[in-house]
């Protein structure tokens, strides 16, 4: 007999699971601090040309959302746009004005002076010269639009063809008719999701599906990110995942991992069911975390991953078109 198999002979069963859990939450610490030493290190760095790319998207998606809201403002987002040009002048000085990420920004924002020209409205003097002496530095940049046109009879004309096509025809949407959804169309849309792959085929996602307009109007007084549309949302689908699926410190990422394949999955299967929808984040602090737990009655044992909100078209509306990165800024091949 081994010196362990002794060992647990003579230890009682109730010792040895505290001190199995003991070493759960030492390895637990070992690995968050881990993963919290590379995240402090590198999140939000500012040190190459890929760094002010990734924050000068962040800063432009503010604003594309802005032209596909279901009433449009003039005027908007101003606050946003004076940073926005603060970052693509500093950007031209440091790294020049080929990369093309930057160009579909440049046309963005000419994009948000030629849509007030339309409307005959002034663009808010505050960042107009700005605006005008960002784009006299770029005369080959004329687009007339970035933003794309759909109409709800046509939106979903690609769902039969190939993968390539169908998958490139499905649009994060922020604008909804008002004619619910119904449940069992959802519902269809989550078996076929569930034919996501899974860490051991433990298929931990949950999903939570919210109808009730106030329990909506409750989560999203918790969210900035729907703001301008959210009052148009049928469904909420609330992307969880069960922890006691996972085991220990090595797993810490799979419950993120499993809901993040599974959402895709879904993405695809509301897509298929002519569902409009948009991936929303939950980028939620502890309290307004505490906040919707609450509200809804979620188990502690589940983590909200992501939320994905629902809706059939209106007649006319516009998706972002947020342009993608070239294949091989996104392949390291060794």
């Amino acid at each position: 007999m081994t010196l362990r198999k002794i060992v647990k002979a003579v230890i009682p069963a109730k010792i040895l699971v505290l001190i199995q859990n003991f070493r759960k939450r030492r390895n637990l610490k070992k690995f968050f601090l881990y993963d919290f030493r590379r995240y402090a290190a590198y999140s939000g760095r500012d040190e190459t040309e890929e760094d002010r790319i990734a924050l000068i998207n962040l800063v432009c998606h503010g604003l594309e959302k802005g032209f596909t809201m279901p009433d449009f403002r003039p005027g908007f987002g101003v606050e946003k746009m004076r940073e926005l040009l603060m970052l693509c002048d500093q950007f031209v000085t440091d790294y020049g004005a080929t990369n093309h990420q930057f160009r579909d920004v440049v046309k963005l924002i000419y994009e948000y002076r030629l849509c007030h020209q339309r409307i005959n409205v002034p663009v808010p003097l505050v960042i107009a010269d700005k605006i005008d002496q960002l784009l006299e530095k770029f005369p080959d940049v004329n687009s007339s639009q970035v933003q794309i046109d759909c109409t709800g009879e046509h939106y979903f004309d690609d769902i039969g063809k190939e993968f390539p096509v169908f998958s490139g025809s499905r649009h994060s949407v922020r604008n909804f008719s008002g004619i619910p959804v119904p449940v069992e169309d959802v519902k269809q849309a989550i078996e076929i999701a569930k034919g996501a792959p899974s860490a051991c085929n433990r298929q931990a996602t949950r999903v939570v599906i919210i109808s009730d307009k106030e329990k909506i109007a409750t989560v999203f007084a918790q969210h900035g990110g729907n703001r301008g549309f959210g009052h148009t949302v049928d469904k909420l689908l609330l992307i969880c995942s069960y922890l006691p699926g996972y085991c220990n410190g090595q797993e810490r990422n799979w419950a993120y991992v499993d809901a993040g394949i599974f959402t895709m999955n879904l993405a695809y299967a509301l897509h298929y069911k002519k569902i409009g929808a948009v991936i929303l984040n939950w980028n939620m602090n502890p309290e307004r975390n505490e906040i919707i737990y609450k509200a809804l009655d979620i188990p502690e044992y589940l983590t909200v991953v992501v939320m994905i909100a629902i809706g059939n078209l209106p007649e006319r509306f516009k998706v972002c078109c947020s342009p993608k990165k070239e294949l091989q800024e996104i392949i390291l091949e060794r």
